[in-house]
């Protein structure tokens, strides 16, 4: 006979599943934010020959490409599916606040199945909640940041910088007028 209750262990791999989809689409959201950026010509970076873009792809992506999860992609290929000639630069915003938006559902969904998860550890719901308020911060100031940048024009001179003070791994996009 099938009990109806949920397991610590079903709401553990529940919220571990959750978590991931929160940074599989964190991540989608930041490749289209970049793209959306650089077309745009407000995201502000300096190139050095230590600093190219092909550089920073290496530094960025060179342990997953060790690890081999995802399939590794080269940085042609980057280039390639990130050009997006076909996409204008109102449907790179939107793809990436759609990414976004994605995940603030998804942290909803973390927050309720944690709360329900009265029987896990206390060290693992104090970790879990640290992270849903952290990707929380990151998702709430980007959300904002991608509708000021879309909303000035292309002449507006806004600059977006990054700051990674409110999660580890993910950054935050800071929008000033230069």
């Amino acid at each position: 006979m099938k009990q109806s209750g949920t397991t610590p262990k079903d709401l553990s791999i529940t919220s571990s599943v959750l978590l991931l989809q929160c940074y599989n689409h964190l991540c989608k959201g930041f490749v289209w934010m970049l793209s959306a950026l650089t077309r745009d010509c407000k995201f502000a970076h300096r190139e050095t020959i230590f600093n190219t873009e092909k550089e920073r792809f290496l530094q960025r992506f060179d342990l997953l490409h060790k690890v081999m999860v995802p399939e590794p992609m080269s940085y042609s290929q980057y280039k390639e599916s990130t050009l997006q000639r076909d996409l204008s630069v109102k449907e790179l915003y939107q793809l990436s606040y759609d990414h976004f938006m994605t995940v603030q559902q998804h942290l909803q969904e973390l927050g309720l199945s944690a709360a329900k998860a009265a029987e896990l550890a206390t060290v693992s719901l104090t970790g879990l909640s640290l992270e849903v308020k952290q990707l929380e911060h990151v998702v709430l100031r980007n959300r904002i940041a991608l509708q000021i940048a879309h909303q000035a024009g292309p002449g507006d001179n806004l600059r977006v910088s990054f700051d990674f003070s409110h999660h580890p791994c993910f950054a935050v996009a800071i929008v000033k007028k230069s």
